[in-house]
């Protein structure tokens, strides 16, 4: 008998496949019905009990790495002990979240139209409308509930929101839940990866697409802008769409409050494409990167901080371009 072959057998590899398939499906398997049962629970019993459930093992299991994220942010400037706090309320806040997501699913996108300040919003928008009837696009962020900050656009926005941008899960079962949950409340999904020309047509359209670009996305173009002080790498794929759609960028959040929640909407900024376009694509991200920031410095409680912002640095991202070549 001569040699066996080299390289993976593909049965291994199918093996390995089904296996990882079917810890994906067994992943996914209860969240249906977690929602079914929080149907027939009042919000007041669903917001604790997921607070708990949801919050205490993302503590354990991430508490450490927010901590750290945390410490990079604002140095001697914050405690340890307020660095606990904060990482406390980071648990909670994500627990609160599924439980209003849930309620939204339940009751509709307007369950908590009597809980919300937005007065201060609508003006910036009533603005905004007086001197621009086209499209938008909404950059949010991972903090507060950003689902129903999309809503909240696509009661206000008057031709509505034409889809939220977002990255595929890596859970295929998972991500068919999150999609079909924005589907059923109006919110449809457009993927990362998709080409940007629907997108494009829908912001020319008159429409808003939401997006989140808070986070080191790895596989993204982007550039180093500072970010509590520290070169963080953002992506400029936002400024990139605005400038091929020709609309103007705006950010907005939906935090947390004592009576309920507040919307804060920042006014639009337009792209000005007679400028050369390096230089305007690094001008609208600073702006939309440090008015998260500013969202985040008044709520840090509320933001994803088990996030490593910082993963991305100048000299990992030349070796990746070796990598690449």
């Amino acid at each position: 008998m001569g040699p066996s072959p080299s390289g993976p057998n593909p049965r291994s590899l199918g093996k390995s496949k089904r296996i990882r398939n079917l810890r994906r499906r067994l992943i996914a398997l209860p969240i249906p019905l977690v929602i079914w049962l929080a149907k027939w629970l009042p919000f007041t019993l669903t917001r604790p009990l997921l607070r708990r459930l949801v919050g205490g093992p993302a503590r354990r299991q991430q508490g450490a790495a927010a901590e750290q994220q945390l410490a990079l942010a604002y140095g001697d400037k914050m405690s340890t002990e307020e660095r606990g706090r904060i990482v406390q309320e980071v648990g909670d806040s994500l627990g609160y979240y599924m439980a209003e997501n849930l309620a939204i699913c339940h009751r509709g996108p307007d369950v908590f139209n009597d809980r919300i300040d937005d007065a201060a919003a609508l003006e910036v928008f009533e603005r905004f409308r007086q001197n621009w009837d086209g499209g938008a696009l909404g950059v949010a962020a991972h903090i507060g509930n950003w689902e129903m900050m999309a809503h909240w656009v696509n009661r206000e926005w008057e031709k509505g929101v034409g889809g939220v941008i977002a990255k595929r899960t890596s859970n295929q079962f998972l991500d068919k839940i999150i999609v079909d949950f924005r589907s059923q409340t109006g919110l449809p999904t457009i993927y990362q990866d998709e080409s940007p020309a629907k997108s494009i047509r829908l912001l020319r359209s008159g429409k808003v697409i939401g997006i989140l670009p808070d986070q080191d996305l790895r596989n993204h173009a982007g550039i180093f802008i500072d970010f509590f002080g520290r070169p963080a790498y953002t992506p400029i794929g936002p400024a990139r769409l605005a400038l091929a759609a020709g609309v103007p960028i705006f950010t907005g959040f939906c935090l947390r409050t004592e009576s309920g929640f507040k919307m804060v909407v920042n006014e639009p900024v337009f792209p000005d494409r007679s400028q050369p376009r390096d230089e305007e694509i690094l001008r609208l991200t600073k702006i939309w990167s440090q008015q998260i920031e500013d969202a985040i410095r008044s709520s840090p409680g509320q933001w994803a901080w088990f996030h490593s912002r910082w993963r991305t640095t100048p000299e990992k991202l030349k070796a990746r371009g070796r990598e690449r070549s």
